[in-house]
């Protein structure tokens, strides 16, 4: 459990600047070399393990003064209905979800799931590259300018590109306007 930006989950359409606090457990049904997170995905978890409820978690996560909840670290479709409920409880105190996952499960874990439609695509984990940038994609002006999980530069005007006025899909958030 870790509070994190949530421009690391990478979610750099969603409340940019914002926190969530992360939540994860042990496994994984992929066995991806370049995880990040391997040490959790592929051990076994310890012997004695505190169960965490939904309505802790989200009780934590206001306490810890965050916006949101993330189910990630591992696969987090490994504990759907848990993810789930915990989505249900944090939607009712006013906090958002995400989910950062794999995309490896079946048609209906995805339909309980999914917000559908790509349009920005981000590569993670690689701080100072272009794409840790969000660019309009009919002007090519630079409307967030980031530097790894850091929010330096926010330039959307209603959620629309100040230079063209195009639309930006998203849900904003200027980092002054959150509640600490």
């Amino acid at each position: 459990m870790a509070s994190n930006p949530i421009e690391k989950k990478p979610f750099y359409h969603f409340y940019p600047g914002s926190y969530a606090l992360t939540a994860g457990s042990w496994s994984c049904n992929f066995g991806c070399p370049w995880c990040q997170n391997w040490h959790i995905s592929k051990q076994p978890p310890p012997k004695s393990m505190d169960y965490v409820s939904p309505e802790r978690l989200v009780e934590i996560t206001q306490r810890s003064h965050c916006q949101g909840t993330s189910i990630s670290f591992n696969e987090p479709t490994l504990s759907l209905e848990w993810s789930l409920d915990v989505f249900r409880i944090a939607r009712q105190r006013g906090l958002y979800n995400t989910y950062v996952t794999n995309g490896y499960m079946t048609p209906e874990a995805l339909s309980l799931l999914i917000e559908a439609g790509l349009e920005f695509v981000y590569i993670g984990n690689l701080p100072g590259h272009p794409t840790d940038n969000t660019y309009c994609p009919d002007c090519h002006a630079t409307l967030i300018r980031r530097m790894g999980f850091d929010v330096l530069d926010n330039q959307l005007s209603g959620g629309r590109c100040p230079q063209c006025g195009r639309a930006i899909a998203g849900v904003w958030i200027k980092p002054e306007h959150l509640a600490t």
